[in-house]
């Protein structure tokens, strides 16, 4: 089903709804996992607040949902290696720390921007996904 990008710039719901709906569950976790992280639903209303690991939870569930989707693929390009090699180079720089546990502890705070950025990469996105990705 295709929707026309006019009706998303229009901001038309059931438009919004209906691409949301078409893509796949990475895209949907990884949308959920910046609205939990940016907008903190958790702080607002305390019913979200019991649980503390919304942000690691959506972000395992998208990787998860990334890997096993057959419509994703890696696509390897100049991005992709810089970002490989940053992670290499944060894991080694770890391990060589002086407090290693220090510096594990806000590993995820990279990893997580990896996953997203495999989930929204544009490559592999039509541009409606990214419209609602910005909207």
């Amino acid at each position: 089903m295709s929707i026309p990008i006019t009706d998303l710039y229009a901001l038309k719901l059931r438009a919004l709804w209906q691409a949301f709906a078409t893509d796949g569950f990475a895209f949907w976790m990884s949308c959920a996992y910046l609205v939990f992280e940016y907008i903190r639903p958790q702080a607002i209303w305390s019913i979200f607040d019991i649980y503390p690991y919304w942000g690691r939870t959506l972000i395992f569930l998208a990787l998860l949902g990334w890997l096993f989707d057959p419509k994703c693929r890696f696509i390897w390009n100049k991005i992709t290696t810089g970002i490989f090699v940053f992670l290499i180079l944060i894991i080694l720089s770890s391990f060589n720390a002086y407090w290693p546990a220090e510096s594990w502890k806000y590993f995820m705070d990279y990893f997580n921007w990896v996953v997203v950025y495999f989930v929204f990469d544009p490559d592999h996105h039509h541009s409606s996904a990214l419209f609602l990705f910005c909207s």
